[in-house]
């Protein structure tokens, strides 16, 4: 998992969970490799209403800062000042929100102690409610996350770079390597891996560093988010005042944020059945159905946990993944993640697997 802030260029028209603590890594050699990505970022958490329908990161948006603890093999993740905007950034924005904007998962990741060399291979998730990395859904002009700050050795000695950026440009400073993922990344799919690699002397032990993403998007006016959860009066998905942008309707993109994000710990419950067009249930998160029936037309993503109801996705060519009780395809999906189900599964339609396990267990 990294830590991300996402920069959209506005001139063209446009897992794992952020907030655990002390998790165990098996080995030193693991721990050294793992700062990279896990400990060293910096993520922007948006606050419990983020304002949904413009970029930006808002005065009060914290980050969080994750360290590993070599010796007692931990990470804490803890929170920091507020983000702002780079100065002279005239023709973008840059907004805040590992999971709940972008997700970036780094898997595989080693170190060649011969070579000095950290690799690890790393995806970009779009939670955006359009595509990102082009102007016009047809021509991909590429998706490049680039190292804000950093890298900086925390403890050992030595000096940590970039070992195979596609190149360096000028983001929120001079001279700054990115890793440029060439491809159009549609809401709710997650990327190619791409491998980075960093030359890292067997002197340091861990190393810190935080990124930024640069993406064209289609249509800069649009909402970047639709309906976001914040449950400040209750439980109930059918109260207004449980959400940022209003409840949800058969046209939405709902997305339930990591409890991190949701101060008054309050997750939402389905008073009767409803339709709705994209769903994201963030890690930690949950969504309990209350017997009725959620149909999705369009893609669903749920690395947290959807409980007591059925789940119906009636799309064509669309996303699946994730936690889920009863479950009906009735257009044709994909998964992109390992997906487990609590209930039966029936396919009227077409259900790709691909390389990810899908896994019944009805009780």
């Amino acid at each position: 998992m990294l830590c991300a802030l996402l920069l959209c260029r506005r001139y063209s028209g446009l897992e794992k969970n952020p907030s655990i603590q002390n998790v165990n890594i098996n080995s030193r050699i693991a721990a050294a490799s793992l700062i990279a990505l896990l400990a060293a970022c910096t993520e922007s958490t948006a606050p419990t209403a983020p304002d949904i329908r413009q970029p930006g990161i808002p005065a009060n948006t914290a980050s969080a800062v994750c360290t590993v603890d070599v010796k007692a093999l931990s990470l804490t993740c803890t929170e920091a000042k507020a983000a702002a905007p780079a100065n002279g950034l005239k023709q973008a924005i840059v907004f805040g929100g590992q999971d709940l904007y972008v997700k970036l998962t780094s898997s595989g990741t080693s170190y060649d102690g011969g070579t000095q060399v950290l690799r690890s291979d790393v995806t970009v998730q779009n939670l955006l409610q359009q595509m990102i990395g082009t102007t016009d859904g047809m021509t991909p002009t590429g998706v490049k996350i680039f190292l804000h700050t950093g890298p900086t050795v925390t403890s050992g000695t030595g000096i940590v770079t970039v070992a195979n950026a596609d190149g360096t440009s000028t983001f929120t400073a001079g001279g700054q390597p990115y890793f440029n993922y060439s491809q159009i990344i549609d809401s709710y799919e997650i990327s190619s891996q791409r491998e980075w690699q960093f030359n890292v002397p067997s002197t340091v032990d861990t190393f810190v560093f935080t990124v930024l993403i640069s993406a064209d998007v289609a249509d800069e006016m649009a909402t970047y988010l639709d309906r976001l959860w914040k449950g400040t009066a209750s439980t109930a998905w059918e109260n207004a005042a449980n959400w940022n942008g209003g409840v949800p309707i058969a046209t939405s993109t709902v997305a339930v944020p990591p409890p991190s994000m949701i101060t008054s710990g309050n997750q939402p419950v389905l008073g009767s059945s409803t339709t709705i067009k994209n769903f994201r249930v963030a890690l930690g998160s949950t969504l309990g159905l209350g017997g009725n029936t959620l149909t999705i037309t369009d893609n669903l993503d749920a690395p947290g946990t959807i409980s007591d109801g059925i789940v119906r996705m009636t799309g064509s060519d669309v996303f699946l993944g994730g936690n889920l009780a009863k479950l009906e395809i009735t257009g044709n999906a994909k998964t992109q993640r390992s997906t487990f189900a609590t209930g039966a599964v029936s396919v009227s339609g077409s259900l790709s697997v691909r390389d990810n396990a899908l896994s019944i267990s009805i009780q």
